[in-house]
């Protein structure tokens, strides 16, 4: 038997910790949360459950930690559309399209990865080991001190805009990742006009 309590599975790779989060992860993205279970993650392995809990003291930390995980998850994504905006001669144009990409791609991991999206927010009462990291917060903040820096957004409006902002795109991913297909919204159509209400709200561009 292995120091990660191996009886005869084939687990021989050097970091359990981080394979039990990858596992962990593959388990919420197909069933969401409810699906996680320190015992089916020890048989997937080839580990005894008691390896899992030499990494995580009990069940409320393994599912704050892949919560964390999957939070990750998102915010890379976030990061991901703002790097894929085309670089603009124009600052301003950038840093709007920019804004507008992240509040996109927000919705769509909610509507392409529902059950991270859910994982990412559930309720958990474990205690985060280190902050978020990435983070999809830092990423939104980015974005907003961008658009104050091209005077797009009024620096007065700067600690209320990620809240905005993160509420509005927040509330339609879960409706779009729940029910968007029963109450017929359309999944660009809906997104455009929550930024669009999140432009106005926030009074981007105006002078």
């Amino acid at each position: 038997m292995s120091t990660y309590g191996v009886r005869s599975g084939p687990y021989h790779r050097g970091n359990l910790k981080a394979d039990l989060l990858a596992t962990g992860l593959a388990t919420v993205r197909a069933g969401g949360m409810a699906a996680l279970n320190a015992r089916e993650l020890a048989r997937e392995l080839g580990v005894t459950p008691a390896a899992v809990y030499r990494h995580f003291a009990d069940v409320e930390q393994l599912r704050t930690a892949v919560s964390q995980a999957a939070r990750e998850e998102l915010a890379r994504a976030l990061l991901a559309a703002t790097d894929a905006v085309p670089r603009r001669r124009d600052p301003r144009r950038a840093a709007d399209e920019r804004f507008r990409a992240l509040g996109a791609a927000y919705v769509r991991f909610a509507v392409d990865e529902p059950g991270l999206f859910d994982a990412a927010f559930a309720s958990c009462s474990g205690t985060l080991e280190h902050p978020d990291a990435p983070s999809a917060m830092d990423a939104l903040v980015a974005s907003v001190d961008a658009l104050v820096e091209v005077g797009l957004l009024d620096p007065a409006l700067r600690d209320v805009a990620p809240l905005i902002a993160w509420t509005s795109v927040h509330g339609l991913g879960s409706i779009l990742a729940h029910a968007g297909d029963q109450i017929g919204l359309d999944l660009d159509v809906a997104t455009t006009q929550v930024v669009d209400g999140v432009h106005r709200a926030l009074r981007i561009g105006e002078p």
